[in-house]
């Protein structure tokens, strides 16, 4: 089917105009009959003329704009002020260049005919899925102020959440890299010092030592190579990762680490349930409310469980059964939509998980930051311990040697 744009008269001399999809123009031509209306004019409206040349330019903007955006819109038309009017005041925002170029495309696209929705989807990389389809919700129900203030509020909470878990993995990443760099700076540079003497020595040199010397013959003699192994390693685990297996295995072993699994569960959870929640509130049904959270949880097992959640209420059964043969999903979650849905209260009650999680994701995370912070540096500790033990060893042995004689 292609899309049509149409003016028409009606019998009073009144013009209207619009989009159509269809699959000819003589079905555009009955259907513009049916509503008593004359055709005056039919164009095909291309795919490309629906997008503008900012379009190809302008593929992100700041989470902060994007929020400030939909907040202040809502704001807007909850004030009464017209989609169009509000749309060309915002583009004359001076903060982020980039999202005013992005209004203003919207803007031109509404007066030239196209709905809101339609003119979202020509920046899918700034406006997601569940963006658009609170934006269609919202224009069909005729509560976009409403819909658009949800939204404000979820990306806010979304934005949190990323920033949170952030923070939660770079931590341990700085320590990680830190150790690592102590080792090898031992091993290439200080270590390397006291070889010629240990060997020059007729001494026994303990398996630690003999390892690390052979360690560091390695490393100076073939550290090319080892780069060369260590990129194609690299690169042959990121080529695996973008497969759709190995990216379901990687999500499998992130829920089952240690300390990290039960955090990113909890993560997938709580979005969710955010998503879940926001979509009810904006007058979204179940069915397409499950297809949006697939597409942001971030995990692809749990990806999974929603969409065979999704499956089973499709063919009729009932959501609180769906969720409770699911397996990532825990007890409480299930029990509360069990309890909304038998209630007619689901809305509030998917809300109030998402509200637990609220609390529940940052003290999981200040739980994982006290115990991986002391789990590390003991790491680091029997790193750097092992290589002093090494050298100190043998040094004791000279020492002997040298009384001895």
């Amino acid at each position: 089917m292609s899309t049509y744009k149409y003016k028409a008269v009606d019998a009073q001399g009144k013009y209207t105009s619009g989009k159509i999809k269809a699959s000819s123009e003589s079905e555009i031509e009955d259907m513009v009959s049916k509503q008593g209306l004359t055709l005056v004019s039919i164009q095909e409206v291309s795919q490309k003329s629906q997008l503008f040349s900012s379009t190809r330019k302008v593929t992100k903007i700041k989470n902060s704009s994007l929020i400030n955006f939909t907040y202040q819109l809502g704001t807007y038309i909850d004030s009464g002020v017209p989609l169009l009017s509000a749309l060309h005041d915002l583009s004359k925002a001076p903060e982020d260049p980039g999202l005013s170029t992005v209004v203003f495309d919207l803007y031109s696209m509404i007066e030239k005919g196209f709905s809101f929705e339609e003119s979202l989807k020509s920046y899918p990389k700034i406006f997601n899925s569940l963006y658009i389809g609170t934006v269609r919700r919202g224009e069909t129900t005729g509560n976009l102020a409403d819909v658009l203030k949800y939204l404000a509020r979820y990306l806010e909470w979304s934005a949190a959440i990323r920033s949170q878990v952030k923070q939660a993995m770079i931590y341990p990443a700085i320590l990680l890299i830190a150790i690592g760099g102590a080792v090898i700076l031992l091993v290439t540079f200080v270590f390397p010092k006291f070889v010629g003497i240990f060997e020059g020595m007729n001494i026994e040199l303990p398996l630690s030592t003999k390892m690390l010397i052979g360690l560091s013959k390695a490393t100076r003699s073939s550290w090319k190579v080892m780069l060369v192994g260590l990129a194609a390693i690299i690169l042959s685990i990121k080529f695996y990762l973008n497969t759709s297996q190995g990216r379901y295995l990687f999500d499998k072993l992130k829920l089952r680490l240690p300390l990290f699994g039960i955090l990113l569960k909890k993560v997938a959870v709580s979005r969710f349930a955010h998503t879940f929640s926001m979509s009810l509130k904006s007058g979204i049904d179940v069915l397409r409310a499950l297809d949006l959270c697939i597409k942001v949880v971030g995990n692809r097992i749990i990806e999974s469980d929603i969409s065979s959640v999704r499956d089973k209420v499709n063919v009729g059964e009932n959501l609180a059964n769906a969720f409770k043969e699911t397996k990532e999903f825990p007890p409480l979650v299930t029990r509360l939509v069990s309890v909304g849905e038998s209630s007619g209260t689901l809305e509030e009650t998917v809300n109030k998980v998402a509200e637990y999680y609220d609390t529940e994701v940052p003290k999981t995370i200040n739980q994982v930051f006290t115990m991986m912070e002391p789990l590390l540096l003991v790491v680091m500790g029997i790193g750097v311990g092992f290589v002093a033990f090494s050298i100190f060893v043998p040094l004791f042995s000279m020492v002997n040697v040298v009384k001895m004689h």
